[in-house]
């Protein structure tokens, strides 16, 4: 009985400690500091994870371990009565419609220039008109003295991969249409989607973008409706052992001289085509560096100084050219019918929570951003309810008059810079390899973060007056605000994972009958799912998207841990890896019901380089490192079957 009691006694009142009031923060702070966490958290794990789905309700996150298809980070299907997701929240597919547009103000331009400038990794509290004491942004506090100046800013990512994106597409990060990670770093941001300056190029303004890091090479697909797209000065930056994380060099003045030429060049011509121009300044972005010839980019101890004073030198910097932009704009004329917004693409840490920089948190410190909006002809205020980047080109279709475009999520506050308007949210969410999922709101006064995979934690702020989150107020079960925060968090993360025409991609591709194919295959993946056929072109043009529908028959269920793996090969020794879950990613195998067919749609944009050379996709299926054995009617056994020869045009 001692020995029973040493061995099992810690972990047992371990795990009655974190189903206490205070479990989420008993287990964070239990996994920071002491040292036998982590196999006591795996122990409880692994003993009351019944399901084997990987999360164990004893720790508040599976809320049914008896089902496998049902734990944090699940696809929550609409409308079939079951929360997958446990988030609290059903699914549905009967989406409340988007609020209306307000009513222009009378004295807005309706075809505005429109100059938009970000600076990257610029925190709202480092500059001096959200209080801050340095006098690290004058250029920009005083643009801040003539325009809006909205006190809860955010970005919805904590990084310019992810966020960039999802400014000049008006869509959260896990909605928008991405390409493999494999083919191009960032993930490329594929032709469906539709940009801004698309819609506005349509409107016949002039659109141009002026960059300076590697991020921005034209290949990331950013491109799309700039008349003048230019990225030539990010040479200006290195990258410590190709780290993007750790970036050096400065370009802030040559990218001033641009966006200054460029303004005088269209300013003339503003009449017949109205412009917008994007900058966005990369100074601020760590490695923070010094700038020996800037005597006012000097702060703190001379000799001496701190990560801190050389990143507000960064910001004072930068400064100084975005003042150069402002100057040009109102010697060339075009001041009073140009609106101006000015944001940062995330904040940056300096060890709030243990982090610093950014991309893998969303704290106050990583997506609280500066948001500042000029309009000419609406009266300077600032306005406390919270507002989010794809909130803004919804807000400028409003100020011009236009219709509200149909992909856009984010919601116009045109009624705040006029002085109304309800109360908000803003939903933020970061994802990457690890796996880590974390999704938070925000209102005006307080923030919820969810940190789904793989902990399954919450966090409950009071930002109104914890600005940096220092003292987490999350209690389970929790009502007032943090009962609203949760539901609406809930509400959310269900309506953004529903894909655009969710019947037609998903709910259109799983069926009790089989599917039309062009040619019959008949192969067995290793008796746990059937190859029925395929439809592929014959020939595709080399930088074009190939479509390739493969029709699957499931003859039982599938056990957890397999997946499907679809590579594009050529005999020159081209590769392209296609591995997905079927059905747009949405339906992992263990997922799918015995009888049921499955159209599983492939889309491989064929490299440039493969111009005349043959495609030959293989699929198949591996656990780990093992391979299920293919067995066809005709023709030898292997680990993968070949269903699709597709030539490129020469």
């Amino acid at each position: 009985a001692a020995v029973a009691l040493t061995l099992l006694g810690p972990p047992l009142l371990f795990g009655l400690a974190l189903q206490a009031g205070r479990a989420d923060r008993v287990r964070k702070a239990a996994a920071i500091h002491a040292s036998l966490s982590g196999p006591i958290l795996d122990g409880i794990h692994a003993a009351w994870d019944l399901d084997r789905d990987g999360f164990s309700p004893i720790l508040g996150t599976d809320c049914d371990d008896l089902d496998a298809e049902v734990h944090p980070g699940a696809f929550d299907w609409p409308d079939d009565g079951v929360d997958q997701n446990c988030n609290g929240h059903q699914a549905t597919l009967r989406v409340p419609p988007r609020p209306p547009f307000a009513a222009p103000p009378p004295g807005a331009p309706r075809r505005p220039n429109i100059v938009f400038i970000t600076v990257d990794a610029l925190r709202w509290d480092h500059v001096g008109a959200y209080g801050y004491a340095r006098p690290a942004t004058p250029r920009i506090d005083e643009l801040a003295r003539g325009a809006a100046v909205f006190e809860s800013g955010w970005a919805h990512s904590p990084s310019t991969r992810y966020s960039v994106p999802a400014i000049l597409i008006g869509r959260y990060e896990s909605t928008i249409a991405w390409g493999s990670p494999s083919q191009h770093w960032p993930p490329k941001v594929l032709d469906e989607n539709r940009l801004i300056p698309e819609m506005l190029k349509e409107q016949g303004y002039a659109t141009a973008a002026l960059t300076s890091s590697h991020y921005f090479e034209p290949t990331w697909g950013l491109t799309q409706g700039f008349d003048e797209y230019d990225n030539s000065l990010f040479p200006l930056h290195g990258n410590i052992n190709g780290d993007p994380a750790r970036a050096t060099g400065t370009s802030s003045r040559q990218l001033g001289d641009k966006a200054v030429e460029w303004v005088q060049r269209h300013a003339a011509k503003q009449q017949e085509h109205p412009f917008f121009l994007w900058v966005h300044f990369y100074d601020p972005h760590y490695v923070h560096e010094p700038h020996p010839d800037c005597a006012e980019c000097a702060f703190g101890p001379p000799g001496k100084p701190q990560e801190v004073d050389l990143y507000d030198g960064e910001v004072r910097f930068t400064d100084l050219h975005i003042g150069r932009v402002l100057d040009a704009l109102r010697a060339s004329g075009a001041w009073d019918d140009t609106v101006i917004v000015l944001s940062a693409d995330h904040g940056e840490g300096f060890g709030e929570h243990g982090v610093k920089l950014h991309g893998y948190h969303i704290y106050t410190a990583q997506n609280r951003v500066p948001f500042i909006v000029k309009v000419p002809g609406v009266a300077p205020r600032r306005i406390a309810e919270p507002v989010g980047h794809i909130d803004l080109f919804p807000t400028l279709l409003n100020l011009m008059g236009l219709p509200d475009e149909p992909q856009l999520l984010g919601r116009s506050f045109v009624d705040l810079l006029e002085g109304g308007g309800e109360p908000r949210l803003v939903f933020q969410e970061v994802d990457y390899e690890g796996p880590t999922q974390r999704k938070a709101v925000a209102s005006r006064t307080h923030q919820l973060i969810a940190n789904v995979i793989p902990d399954g934690t919450f966090e409950f702020y009071d930002i109104e007056h914890d600005p940096l989150e220092a003292h987490d107020r999350f209690e389970r079960g929790a009502g007032g605000e943090q009962g609203r925060l949760f539901s609406a968090l809930g509400e959310w993360m269900d309506e953004s994972a529903l894909p655009r025409n969710f019947a037609e991609r998903v709910a259109g591709n799983l069926a009790r009958q089989p599917f039309p194919f062009q040619r019959a295959i008949g192969a067995d993946l290793g008796g746990l799912l059937t190859v029925a056929g395929v439809t592929a072109p014959a020939e595709v043009a080399a930088g074009a998207t190939a479509e390739i529908e493969l029709i699957y028959q499931v003859p039982g269920r599938i056990p957890k841990g397999w997946h499907l793996f679809t590579h594009a090969r050529t005999a020159q020794g081209g590769f392209v890896n296609l591995d997905h879950e079927p059905v747009e990613g949405f339906v992992p195998l263990a997922s799918l019901r015995p009888g049921q067919w499955v159209r599983d749609k492939v889309r491989l944009a064929v490299p440039p380089a493969w111009r005349g050379a043959t495609i030959s996709v293989d699929v198949g299926l591996f656990q780990g490192g093992a391979r299920a054995p293919v067995r066809l009617a005709v023709g030898p056994p292997g680990d993968h079957i070949n269903v699709a020869i597709v030539r490129v045009a020469p």
